[in-house]
């Protein structure tokens, strides 16, 4: 009854729902009847890959924010038809392989947020396609060198959170320096390669202050 109320309100634009308590049924209400919101925020592992479906069908959203333990790759190849996605974040133990499809086909996204142990190749140059994407994030992943090659010369990245443990600091420091906008970039587990590359976002920004406006 509640969800139901609320997706009535005509000029509702962000839903932020904290609670076991919200299950697929209640997404089902809310892409039933709401036809304005923007923003949706998740966290509740009643909610399955079957309630993605109805989240799916809320067209207007621009941030979405789902974390769930019963979340699956299968679940996430349900977004693909979202195409005014801007911001999308989720977390889930069980996001296996085989969604990047789905994630190329959100073009307009600018912000990616995941939290795999592992993302396999084909899935991580799907990510590395996306052509406006500006920040992405991943605090649990173990990318490899041949992954962090596929972001070599995005024309959008600014900001990127990833552990980099696999991570060669020689080669992913020709990868970082290839990147034209990158301003922020932390490995959390790698001392080395995180201090280079401190070292390398200082003497950028020292350089763009340092030239004629």
């Amino acid at each position: 009854a509640f969800i139901s109320k609320i997706a009535e309100l005509p000029k509702l634009k962000t839903l932020s729902l904290y609670s076991g308590k919200y299950t697929d049924k209640s997404l089902g209400l809310l892409a039933l009847k709401s036809r304005s919101l923007t923003s949706l925020e998740i966290s509740s592992d009643q909610f399955t890959d079957n309630g993605i479906g109805y989240v799916s069908k809320l067209t207007t959203l621009e941030t979405l924010d789902l974390s769930s333990k019963q979340i699956s790759g299968a679940g996430v190849r349900g977004l693909a038809g979202m195409k005014n996605l801007k911001d999308l974040r989720l977390a889930s133990p069980d996001l296996s392989a085989g969604w990047g499809s789905s994630i190329k086909a959100l073009q307009q996204l600018r912000l990616l947020e995941l939290t795999p142990a592992s993302i396999d190749d084909a899935d991580f140059e799907a990510i590395a396609d996306l052509p406006k994407l500006e920040t992405l994030i991943l605090r649990e992943s173990l990318i490899t060198n041949d992954q962090f090659e596929m972001l070599r010369g995005h024309p959008s990245l600014k900001s990127a959170f990833l552990c980099g443990s696999q991570l060669e600091p020689k080669d992913a420091m020709e990868v970082i320096r290839s990147l034209p906008k990158l301003a922020h970039i932390h490995f959390g587990r790698n001392e080395e390669l995180r201090a280079l590359a401190n070292e390398e976002m200082t003497r950028k920004k020292k350089q763009h202050t340092t030239q004629p406006q």
